[in-house]
């Protein structure tokens, strides 16, 4: 096996040698058999690779080398803007408008380069001559056109939870873990009476609740049948009814 020093060596020689250059036409078709394009998925461009690239590139190598058994197989590599995440870092250091749009493509292309290094010493069998980065010309006017057609008939508008970023002002992803299926029991006041309590495994979604329920047949809750409880977050009046 190799290890990394060794790899590095052998690397540019099987670049150069054009092993993982799908063959094309003048007409830029492939030479013979079908085309198989696999896009890696790019890592931000705001760090370094960690142990999660390391295992995922070696289990797309395995697909990669199990179509060129048959197919004109192409692992493109490349790396994405992250443009948020890019942003959030930068912006730190307090620039102007014009020197901060500076500071992030050196940013950009001073990690970009190191990821590169990276993907190459691990030795994946990429097609390094059609490296992507997300903001190239032809790759945004995909992602445009990608955004055309959606808005043609597939996206449409409707009232969603999403994690809000006050700061950024933007929906973020959620990188904590969630835990599903946890009951969280919490009260609703009620006017000049003790509160009603409820208990939910989706606790975000009591920020649209209209009306409570209770059984009809439960003496617990029979006086509060008809009155309103109100809302912790909203002031919302919230009619407590009977209902199987």
């Amino acid at each position: 096996m190799f290890t990394v020093s060794r790899r590095g060596g052998v690397v540019p020689v099987v670049e150069e040698s054009s092993f993982f250059t799908p063959e094309v036409l003048g007409d830029k078709k492939p030479v013979g058999r079908f085309v198989m394009p696999l896009p890696l998925p790019p890592p931000n461009v705001t760090g370094a690779l960690q142990c999660g690239h390391a295992l995922a590139n070696p289990l797309q190598e395995a697909l990669v080398r199990w179509y060129r058994m048959g197919y004109s197989t192409l692992w493109v590599p490349g790396c994405d803007h992250a443009s948020i995440s890019t942003q959030s870092v930068v912006k730190k250091m307090l620039l102007g408008r014009e020197k901060f749009t500076d500071i992030v493509w050196d940013w950009k292309d001073q990690y970009h380069h190191r990821i590169k290094n990276a993907q190459r010493r691990l030795g994946g069998s990429m097609d390094w001559t059609r490296e992507a980065f997300t903001m190239d010309e032809n790759l945004s006017a995909a992602t445009l056109e990608t955004f055309c057609h959606l808005h043609e008939g597939y996206l449409y508008r409707s009232n969603r939870l999403v994690n809000w970023c006050t700061k950024l002002n933007t929906a973020i992803s959620y990188d904590k873990e969630v835990e599903f299926g946890v009951l969280t029991y919490f009260k609703y006041p009620i006017n000049r009476t003790d509160p009603i309590e409820a208990a939910t495994t989706r606790l975000e979604t009591m920020l649209g609740d209209s009306g409570i329920a209770v059984h009809p047949g439960g003496a617990r809750y029979a006086q509060l049948v008809g009155k309103c409880a109100r809302h912790p977050f909203t002031d919302r009046l919230l009619p407590i009814v009977a209902d199987k």
